[in-house]
């Protein structure tokens, strides 16, 4: 018969290893792109000519070319007609970003806010609607984001192909 401590660290072992391979099958689904993001990766311009371009990468990486100079690490998803655009933390100023349900959790300690902020921060919602493969209509989903009614209106965009 085994010594109740050695049941013990047994449990504790066994708890990680089923908590790392839950971890691990949650990373892997999760950045699995659904069909309509598949759609969406690519480069894309505006319709009506403005100079600059977004491009929608497949690992969900966003990069905006008039804002790329700040160096932001943005993201996006899209499901069922809602794409969502936001930025990660990286914990500049002191900070540690923590994942948003934890945040949360942390800012109800007094005092806590002044050195946690949230893993990740909303830049943009905006409604999706497909004209053919390589046009889609953006509009801004009405959501405050900051405490301001932040947007970028209504625009087409259509998809840079390769010569």
């Amino acid at each position: 018969m085994q010594s109740p401590r050695r049941l013990k660290l047994l449990a504790v072992v066994l708890l990680m290893a089923s908590g790392l391979m839950g971890g691990v099958a949650f990373w892997h689904y999760s950045a699995q792109l659904n069909e309509e993001e598949r759609r969406l990766v690519g480069l894309w311009t505006h319709a009506d000519g403005r100079a600059y371009s977004q491009n929608f990468r497949s690992d969900r990486r966003f990069h905006l070319n008039v804002i790329a100079s700040l160096g932001l690490d943005m993201r996006w998803r899209l499901n069922d007609g809602l794409l969502l655009i936001y930025r990660i933390n990286s914990g500049s100023n002191g900070m540690i970003p923590l994942p948003d349900s934890v945040f949360k959790i942390a800012n109800l300690i007094p005092g806590a806010n002044g050195f946690v902020c949230p893993q990740t921060t909303e830049i943009s919602r905006l409604c999706v609607r497909w004209n053919g493969e390589d046009n889609i209509f953006l509009s801004n989903h009405q959501v405050e984001i900051g405490g301001c009614g932040a947007g970028l209106g209504e625009f087409t965009m259509r998809r840079v192909t390769e010569k």
